[in-house]
């Protein structure tokens, strides 16, 4: 009954499901096998019965995640459906041909309740195949034969669901490959700015930054001091600051050493946020996270303008409490002694412009929230974005700096204002922007350009 649906949707989404799991791969802190994989798809199909039932279940809170949106039941098909075009590959079971799941009672429920069971089933034979268990009177060709079967009932399943819950399975697909593509899009970028390289290890981090330039002009006590010195000024001006709990010097390298902040980089937590930004709720939470980091940047340079934080939004974590906190620091009065060979005409604009500073971090902000943005919410993005150049405008003023509101638009901004401007003409205009315009006009950053 599904077999023809199922052979078509393999040949069109196969290759870019497996491209695209060879970019996780690529990011995995340790190699993935089969084993790895068929975990997953147990993790997957528990947010499938999460997004069937989240709105039913008597004890959510026993089940909430923080920063976890399992809602939507289409993305976490396509979810599962990835996990199995994987599991097939490195299997080679060629499940769609194997078979499908046929059942009269076609509820969700029902359908729903019969994914853990053959989940278990695929774990289980898996292990017997491959010797990790004693086997059940089955011959090895018949474990591979029935985990082969019941990836193809698990595939049909996540049709018949989608066509139950009026989904168009297709569709949600391509939002899944969209969304995962732009996801690690955004973290290949994550050194976009920064001077430092940063590692993790238990509760700490470990930030280790080049200073020969530096010690030739001051010494290692000066320096300290100056760190030290950085980090109370910032608490001072309001900025939530990642505990300093360390710093030295090894050869030619200072080490600070900061508390570990467990939550999201702002990056990631905004197009987390605007995944759902259909709702009022997210919008809400979006717009306060690019108001106080504007605010804050913009207050500080007024009370005090030698004082000044890397806007790059990268440096910033958004804990459990929704707090912003800023992670990533070195004093201006060191960087600018750094004759480092990324120094080009626009890190110069980026430490020395207040303007220049804030439009870098408005460019990074939008950037973040457009590609979290799937296509089918353009029209709640697009009204958001209004709002966050409303926002823009206010904040400038406090700068008096005498000139037209749209000043910052100006070639000596390049080429974030250049940026910035098109967007704005794009949300202005009647017909919402295509995705490929959007992402072109995106494509520029530090991290380019310094390769």
């Amino acid at each position: 009954m599904y077999i023809k649906e199922m052979l078509d949707f393999l040949e069109k989404y196969q290759r870019p499901t497996l491209e695209l799991v060879q970019r996780f791969d690529d990011i995995q802190k340790r190699e993935w096998k089969v084993e790895e994989y068929l975990l997953e798809l147990n993790i997957q199909i528990g947010h499938v019965i999460y997004a069937a039932y989240y709105d039913k279940l008597l004890n959510m809170e026993e089940v909430k995640e923080k920063f976890r949106d399992v809602h939507n039941l289409g993305d976490e098909l396509a979810d599962v459906i990835m996990q199995l075009f994987t599991l097939d590959y490195l299997l080679g079971v060629e499940f769609v041909n194997q078979g499908e799941c046929k059942i009269t009672e076609k509820t969700i429920r029902d359908l729903i309740l019969l994914m853990p069971i053959i989940c278990g089933q695929i774990q289980d034979a898996y292990l017997r195949a491959v010797k990790y268990k004693q086997g059940m009177g089955r011959a090895d060709s018949e474990e591979w034969d029935m985990i082969g079967k019941s990836l193809g009932k698990l595939f049909s399943l996540c049709i018949q669901l989608a066509n139950l819950a009026n989904l168009d399975l297709e569709r949600e697909y391509e939002l899944m490959l969209e969304d995962a593509n732009h996801y690690l899009d955004s973290i290949s970028m994550k050194n976009d700015g920064r001077y430092s390289e940063i590692e993790r290890h238990s509760g700490q981090i470990y930030k280790t930054i080049v200073i020969s330039e530096i010690k030739k002009q001051y010494d290692e006590q000066i320096i300290l001091e100056v760190m030290q010195n950085y980090f109370r000024q910032l608490r001072e001006e309001g900025w939530k600051v990642a505990e300093l709990l360390e710093v030295t010097q090894k050869g030619e390298d200072l080490c600070i050493v900061q508390k570990y902040i467990l939550g999201l980089r702002l990056d990631e937590y905004l197009m987390h946020e605007a995944k759902g930004i259909i709702h009022e709720k997210r919008q809400l939470k979006i717009l306060g996270s690019f108001e106080e980091i504007l605010s804050k940047i913009i207050n500080m340079y007024i009370s005090n303008p030698n004082i000044r934080v890397d806007s790059n939004i990268c440096n910033f974590i958004v804990d459990e409490t929704d707090s912003i906190i800023l992670v990533d620091i070195f004093p201006p009065i060191l960087l600018e002694r750094m004759k480092m060979e990324q120094k080009n005409e626009y890190l110069n604009k980026l430490e020395q412009d207040i303007v220049y500073q804030v439009l870098t971090y408005m460019y990074y902000f939008c950037r973040a929230v457009v590609r979290g943005t799937q296509s089918k919410d353009y029209i709640v993005m697009r009204d958001l974005l209004k709002k966050i150049y409303g926002i823009l405008k206010r904040e400038l003023r406090k700068l008096d700096l005498g000139v037209g509101e749209d000043f910052w638009m100006e070639e000596n901004y390049y080429p974030f204002g250049e940026r910035l401007k098109d967007l704005q003409l794009m949300i202005c205009k009647e017909e919402l922007p295509e995705k490929e315009q959007l992402e072109a006009l995106f494509e520029w950053s530090f991290a380019k350009m310094l390769l």
